[in-house]
């Protein structure tokens, strides 16, 4: 069925560009045992967090600040998640060679004793370690071994299920507001890669909520004594799930105890990763912004500050971890963060930047420095490899896209403006946060664009994200305070 509606049109202009190159270090450390837990709080007006995080994405790029970490004494806990199938998981010791602008230091590993590797997880579909920890050694360069597996997973994905959803087919093509009962607002959630209708929702203080029927129904899953949400004031905007064993799930807690947590049992307990000098390297103790995980390496994540990182540390940085977060690099000398912006990992080697008030900026080393692409801005952190072959990227001035694999960007005919897009059923859609509008093109013809419904006419809080389910054809949308929504877009006889 095709929602047939207003056509959008607005105009593109020609590629504009200029290269700059920002070079960054990196410093390697393990934070303290998870069970001393961070118990930091911090509140922050939002509107002035949203003037702080324009000018400071303004600034851009920066010189790099170089530092090394000493040793620290090695843990002598270990932390064991148990498995009823047991678990796998790597651990590589040595010395990684520096490479380009890259700094040498310390690495130690959270929950782990040096040299040898106590930590695992389990999944229905297939348990997976959450990285080995390795020797203190030296980071440098990602090519030459030790580091924590820096070379990537080798775990392979459990069967996937498709569950049921029962969908009507009155429904195709209208908005369902699926919001779990009593929930304030919905930014961040994911679905299940291995089971498409299992859904997680981060909320406002109320805890993780699960469907297993594509949102109909919500059950709180977190077990309250270890949850996330630490007040009523503290939103979850950014989640990730393991694609390999979607048990393990990431989530940070903005405006309350802050900080990015864990979960290895399908989101029932979380553990704190942000502790000690982990915390220390982003503002106020742990402000996270984003959370990436690398589609080649399920172990490799990428997290950045919520505005920006603390001294000595250049304000512009991110953390990077090897092993799920059990221990961290501080990458120094990104792009300007500000709010709303961030990484987005193509692979291990290849990243993009995207702010919505800065430039578009690409990595070709794994953040040890960054070239602008693009002086138009980008919203929420995406890079889409669509399956036409294309590039593309939502912009806050229209979409723009690459046809040669991410090397040129420009803005698409036509396309448009939007903060967060997805690709589904040969369809590319869209949406915009402050406006509140949304638009699908067909990948056949993606200069011709068709308006859909919003779910409301409230612009104050538009999508925030928007995520597609090809097995059962749905479009979902959290669109913050007016909830969380799905669209059916074809019901399989």
């Amino acid at each position: 069925m095709s929602i047939m509606s207003r056509s959008l049109r607005s105009s593109g202009s020609g590629q504009r560009s200029r290269n700059t190159k920002g070079l960054a270090s990196r410093s390697v450390f393990r934070s303290p045992p998870a069970n001393s837990r961070h118990l930091m709080q911090f509140r922050v007006v939002n509107s002035l967090s949203w003037s702080f995080g324009a000018v400071l994405a303004l600034a851009g790029c920066t010189q790099p600040s170089r530092t090394n970490y000493a040793p620290a004494e090695p843990d002598d806990s270990n932390s064991t998640a148990s498995s009823d199938s047991g678990g796998a998981s790597s651990s590589s010791a040595g010395t990684q060679s520096s490479n380009g602008s890259s700094t040498s230091g310390s690495k130690v590993t959270n929950n782990t004793t040096s040299g040898s590797d106590t930590s695992s997880s389990s999944s229905d579909t297939g348990s997976t370690g959450t990285g080995g920890n390795g020797a203190v050694g030296t980071e440098g360069s990602n090519s030459s071994g030790g580091g924590g597996g820096h070379d990537g997973s080798t775990d392979e994905p459990g069967p996937k299920v498709v569950s049921p959803c029962n969908t009507d087919p009155a429904s195709v093509g209208v908005w369902e507001n699926v919001t779990p009962p009593g929930i304030g607002r919905a930014a961040a959630f994911v679905i299940n890669p291995l089971d498409t209708a299992n859904l997680y929702l981060g909320t406002n203080g109320f805890g993780v909520m699960k469907s297993e029927d594509c949102g109909a129904s919500w059950t709180r899953i977190d077990d309250g004594a270890s949850q996330v949400e630490g007040d009523s004031a503290a939103p979850s905007w950014t989640m990730a799930i393991d694609f390999v064993d979607p048990n393990v799930i990431y989530m940070n807690n903005g405006y309350g105890i802050l900080g990015l947590f864990k979960s290895v049992d399908g989101g029932v307990s979380w553990k704190q990763l942000l502790t000690g000098d982990a915390a220390s390297v982003f503002i106020f103790g742990g402000f996270v912004e984003h959370v990436s995980m690398d589609p080649t390496n399920h172990l490799h994540l990428t997290v950045t500050p919520h505005f920006t990182c603390e001294a000595p540390h250049d304000p512009n940085c991110l953390l990077e971890s090897y092993d799920g977060g059990e221990s961290w690099t501080v990458v120094e000398g990104t792009p300007g963060i500000g709010e709303a912006g961030g990484q987005h990992m193509i692979n291990d080697k290849l990243w993009y930047w995207g702010n919505p008030w800065g430039a578009f900026f690409r990595s070709k080393d794994g953040g040890k420095s960054w070239t602008q692409v693009l002086d138009q801005g980008t919203g929420f952190r995406e890079v889409l490899k669509a399956s036409d072959g294309n590039w593309y990227a939502p912009s806050q001035f229209g979409l723009i896209w690459s046809t040669d694999d991410g090397e040129t960007w420009a803005p698409l005919a036509n396309a448009p403006t939007a903060d967060t897009m997805v690709e589904g059923d040969g369809k590319l859609f869209t949406a915009r946060w402050g406006q509140n509008s949304y638009a699908w093109a067909s990948l056949d013809d993606v200069t011709t664009w068709t308006a859909l419904p919003s779910p409301t006419p409230d612009t104050e809080f538009g999508a925030w994200l928007i995520r597609y389910d090809e097995d059962h054809h749905i479009l979902y949308s959290t669109n913050e305070g007016n909830g969380f929504w799905r669209m059916v877009m074809e019901v399989e006889d």
